[in-house]
């Protein structure tokens, strides 16, 4: 039996490895790795041969070396600290400077000395408690002094007073209803007023009883001189279309301007043919015809026709061009105009021998050169406007080819145009009055200004030595 058991122990151990095969019975301590064998192998170089412990009997030995000793000795000559302050540390032994800083249990108020404000402060509470200088402040904080007071009496100018006062008036008088300030009959303003109308009014009506040449008139331009020229060729009873697009509150200066070229026309037995793109042209027509011209004597339906309004502005004015008698086939009474005989022989716009437009909007007056102009074929096209639309019309003039055969501008080149055919009409009569009172409207605002800057000057220097006094 032992043997056959030896023989199965022996099977068992070739199956097995040999590096798997641990004895139960070997401990822990038995087995030691290969790390460990090969520290165990390793000699360190600071030994003698005699093993670690030797060296390190060496290093912690309770004898100090005799240089480091020395060196002590001197650090602590320089500091000021006795000697024996090395050698009174004991092993185990805390320095005062750590015991210091240990908690320690809370003692009572009573206890603690009093200490002066600049003896140590050591807390006496919480965490910080033993704990010296850290909290100085404290006692400090709770010795709240009074706040000083400060005067808040302000530095304020006479002017800024003023101007306190009128504020706290403002604010007293805002809820009070202020009654209405009566208007006294006679006041500045008033007697200022009536003063300047007066002076004008006396300067303009002196100028009626006066007749002569007082002020020379201007001078002939260009422009008049071509609608001079143009009527003046005119054959007699020669077609022409008159416009009266003006507005009835400048009717005074307009019909001054226009009076000198109807008269004209009027001379070379024209005839005439009214009408207007403003509502109440056929109506100025008919009051210019009975009070400038009253002494031609034309009669309406022989020597003159008015067509009346032509409404539509441009789009209207577009269509007369192109089919007059459709568009406007009666005159203003009502009648026929067609068969009367100042439109015998008119089919189209470019059958009349003049196109006069008298107006004082330069729009007016760009809508006849764009609408009317292109279809005259050679037919003039002269214009009577106001001095505000001149600059706008005179480029018109001086275009080339012109659009406009000649100007009449302003109540002086109304003037001058009568003068230029030798009859005295509105323009002259006008003239006199007319420079007269620009005159004086300049001397008046001159001497308003100087009265005005003189007064305000008096004013200034009477409030400059109020707030000096």
């Amino acid at each position: 039996d032992a043997v056959a058991e030896n023989a199965s122990l022996q099977d068992k151990q070739k199956e097995t490895p040999d590096w798997l095969l641990l004895d139960e019975d070997i401990s822990e301590k038995e087995i030691e790795s290969p790390i460990e064998k090969e520290q165990s192998a390793f000699v360190s170089p600071f030994t003698d041969g005699e093993g670690i412990d030797s060296l390190e009997e060496d290093l912690f030995a309770d004898d100090v070396p005799q240089w480091l000793a020395e060196a002590s000795k001197e650090e602590l000559a320089e500091e000021g600290l006795p000697e024996e302050s090395l050698d009174g540390i004991n092993q185990g032994e805390l320095p005062g400077w750590v015991a210091a800083m240990r908690p320690v249990k809370t003692t009572a108020q009573e206890n603690i000395p009093d200490l002066d404000s600049e003896e140590e402060y050591i807390e006496n509470s919480g965490p910080l408690a033993g704990v010296a200088n850290i909290l100085p402040a404290e006692a400090r904080v709770i010795n709240v002094e009074k706040t000083t007071k400060r005067s808040l009496k302000l530095s304020v100018s006479k002017t800024q007073q003023r101007y306190i006062s009128l504020l706290e008036s403002m604010v007293a008088n805002e809820g009070k209803i202020a009654p209405l300030p009566t208007q006294s009959l006679i006041s500045k303003q008033r007697v200022l007023r009536w003063l300047i109308a007066i002076i004008i009014f006396l300067s303009v009506g002196m100028s009626f009883l006066y007749t002569g040449g007082l002020f020379s008139y201007p001078l002939h331009s260009e422009e008049t001189l071509a609608i001079s020229s143009a009527i003046q060729n005119l054959p007699k009873t020669s077609p022409v279309l008159v416009a009266f697009d003006y507005e009835p509150a400048l009717s005074g200066e307009m019909n001054a301007i226009a009076a000198g070229v109807i008269d004209h026309l009027m001379y070379q037995s024209a005839y005439l043919t009214f009408v207007s793109t403003s509502p109440t042209g056929p109506v100025l027509v008919e009051s210019f015809l009975n009070t400038t011209q009253a002494k031609h004597n034309y009669i309406h339906s022989q020597q003159y026709v008015n067509l009346g309004y032509i409404p539509g502005g441009a789009a209207g004015l577009m269509s007369f061009v192109i089919a007059p008698e459709i568009i406007m086939p009666l005159a203003f009474d009502g009648a026929n105009a067609w068969t009367m005989q100042p439109l015998q022989g008119v089919k189209s716009v470019s059958d009349f021998s003049l196109v006069l437009v008298v107006t004082d909007d330069p729009d007016t007056a760009r809508m006849w050169v764009e609408q009317v102009q292109p279809h005259l074929a050679g037919t003039p096209l002269v214009m009577a406007v106001s001095v505000q639309a001149e600059p706008l019309v005179r480029p018109y003039y001086e275009v080339t080819p012109k659009q406009v055969d000649g100007i009449v501008a302003g109540l002086p080149g109304g003037a001058s145009y009568e003068q230029l055919t030798g009859q005295e009409n509105l323009s002259q009569a006008y003239w006199n009055s007319f420079n007269i009172g620009i005159l004086a409207t300049i001397a008046v605002l001159l001497i308003s200004g100087v009265i005005n800057v003189l007064a305000s000057k008096f004013a200034k220097n009477k409030s400059h030595s109020e707030e000096g006094i």
